[in-house]
């Protein structure tokens, strides 16, 4: 009986001393997933450190990083945005229009555009402008040549100073 009570106590120190190591590979694991992080092609990873933005930025690819970092992926690729909105001619004739415009983020500027403005910068500061100047380029002509002259106006609209946003 002494030895059988033995060898159970030897058998659970060593299932404790399993326990630990499994416990202390599973934290290392844990730890090491968050240093770890990829950025997919076409975008760019913004890197803050307790919200901070850090003045690097993370290409396309597999990158280690600090465990206390978030890497925000901002999309550089061409996007889409079709929009549908209200104007008045010269004449003050409402129209209804349909627009859509291509838009893409430079990779070379990503970071401080979203220092700056944040990951919502189609509504805070495309959206704005582009109600803006097609009201602005509308405005300027009557009902009927509204009809007449459809290229012209899609050619003002996007050279009425492009959108006044470098991005």
């Amino acid at each position: 009986p002494g030895n059988l009570k033995k060898k159970g106590i030897k058998k659970m120190k060593n299932l404790g001393k399993i326990l630990i190591v499994v416990g202390v590979i599973l934290v290392a694991v844990i730890v090491l997933c968050c240093c770890i992080t990829t950025v997919p092609t076409g975008y760019t990873g913004i890197v803050t450190t307790f919200g901070r933005v850090e003045d690097y930025t993370y290409e396309a690819g597999f990158h280690f990083k600090s465990p206390f970092q978030r890497v925000v992926k901002m999309d550089n690729r061409t996007q889409k945005s079709v929009e549908s909105l209200q104007a008045f001619s010269s004449d003050i004739q409402q129209v209804d229009i349909s627009i859509a415009v291509n838009y893409s983020i430079d990779q070379s500027t990503a970071e401080k555009l979203y220092k700056t403005v944040g990951e919502e910068y189609y509504s805070k500061l495309l959206y704005p402008r582009l109600l803006e100047n097609t009201k602005a380029v509308f405005s300027k002509y009557t009902a009927e040549k509204l009809v007449a002259f459809r290229k012209k106006l899609a050619a003002d609209v996007e050279s009425n100073g492009g959108l006044g946003v470098d991005l």
